[in-house]
């Protein structure tokens, strides 16, 4: 009996023994797998990769850092979106197509997608998908994805810069000038508030404002904000990015209160004409503090000097109908008669003193566009067409002519006419 009980208390301290082993495996192995843990999430939150991890149902298990500051979630705030809140709408059909083809068994060599910040910022991602099995079920998605946003913004800039200078070419009407712009920028840039501010005396005039504040509230701006920072565009002399923080600094330096609300981003450049500052481009963000940057300054700075082309064209086009105008009226007022010819012989002008004129020699009245070697079958001589085509064939290499000539009337008098030829 004293055996089986000295083996029975053997066995039990071997049981305790094992016990404790264990318990301490437990803890090194909680505590292999915290570190690792902890290790790999500082390694996740330390890439500038957008890293994900969802189940099917769509909810999210892990975001990375980047994924969080790049798209504007708090961390409490993701676990109550699904992956598909976060894709642009318009790739949520293909997004999901491709996962079915991962979650069959295919494998794609690269995931593409467009992702929707908090404030709805497109960001372009490309990068790998996988998904993890268990009883050949599909229990989680795994993403790394790579922010190709400026990329592709690059490319779409390249064929903006062509479709803006298309624009100004093509474009009559400044407002219409404006509206295209701002559709195209829209298109790339996503741009919610956009204006055309100009210079009028110590006021601006805004021949184009869109402003999303306006359109959701109703409210009627002061514009305050926007002619601070046009004073201020125009005093520094290049072109700006501000920020909310900024324009605070700037209303508090000159001693204005702003009652608008204040735009987190704000980015303005100066419209020139002959060299001189006369208004400011602006486009601003109330949300997204982060919606441009540097590159899309340039972008700005290069519309400004469309939109100068654009006014010089304007001015240049009003010269000219002035100067037609003007002209006109000297040809119509004029006690001589005039008229212009070009070398197919067609008439391409004529004032009211050769119509009628004309018409009392010939017995018909001329017309633009037609030809004097047609007229002959007219009542117009041969010898009359073959006169002037001589004299204009002169004037067409390049001579100045004048003569006198005499001409009879249907009814018979005798026209003595002292006349000019000069070429154009």
């Amino acid at each position: 009996m004293d055996a089986v009980k000295s083996d029975i208390e053997a066995l039990q301290q071997e049981n305790a023994q094992l016990k404790q082993e264990l318990d301490t495996s437990h803890r090194n192995f909680y505590d292999l797998v915290d570190k690792t843990n902890f290790h790999l999430k500082e390694l996740f939150d330390s890439s500038n990769d957008l890293i994900q991890i969802f189940k099917p149902s769509g909810d999210f298990r892990f975001v990375n850092e980047a994924w969080r500051n790049k798209l504007g979630y708090r961390e409490e705030e993701v676990f109550d979106l699904k992956f598909m809140d976060v894709v642009h709408p318009d790739y949520r059909k293909k997004t999901l197509s491709n996962l079915v083809k991962i979650t069959a068994g295919s494998k794609l060599e690269r995931f593409e997608t467009v992702l929707r910040t908090k404030y709805g910022k497109n960001i372009y991602v490309i990068g790998k998908l996988t998904s993890v099995f268990e009883d050949e079920d599909p229990v989680e998605y795994r993403c790394v994805f790579f922010d190709i946003t400026e990329r592709f913004r690059a490319e779409r800039a390249q064929s903006l810069y062509y479709k803006i200078a298309n624009i100004t070419i093509t474009k009559n009407r400044l407002e219409d000038f404006y509206g295209q712009i701002f559709h195209e920028l829209n298109e790339i840039l996503k741009v919610r508030n956009f204006t055309v501010a100009m210079k009028k005396g110590k006021s601006y005039d805004y021949p184009y404002w869109i402003n999303e504040h306006e359109q959701t509230t109703g409210a009627t701006l002061k514009k305050d904000v926007e002619r601070l920072l046009a004073d201020y565009t125009f005093e520094r002399g290049k072109p700006l990015i501000i920020y909310n923080e900024g324009i605070e600094k700037i209303a508090k330096q000159k001693k204005i209160k702003l009652l608008d609300p204040l735009p987190n981003i704000w980015l303005g450049v100066l419209i020139f004409l002959d060299g001189t500052p006369i208004g400011v481009l602006s486009v601003f963000s109330y949300l997204d503090q982060s919606a441009y940057n540097h590159k899309d300054l340039e972008l700005l700075d290069f519309i400004s000097g469309q939109i100068t082309l654009a006014l010089e064209r304007k001015i240049n086009e009003e010269k000219i109908q002035n100067q037609a105008a003007r002209i006109n009226a000297i040809f119509e007022s004029s006690t001589h008669q005039i008229w212009s010819l070009n070398r197919k012989y067609e008439f391409t002008s004529f004032n009211q003193n050769y119509a009628v004129a004309f018409e009392e020699y010939y017995g018909f009245t001329p017309k633009v566009g037609m030809a004097l070697p047609g007229l002959e079958h007219k009542r117009i001589k041969k010898q009359t067409i073959s006169f002037w085509s001589k004299k204009y064939d002169t004037t067409f290499d390049g001579k100045s002519i004048n003569f006198q000539h005499s001409i009879k009337t249907l009814k018979g008098k005798k026209v003595w006419r002292d006349v000019f030829l000069n070429p154009i």
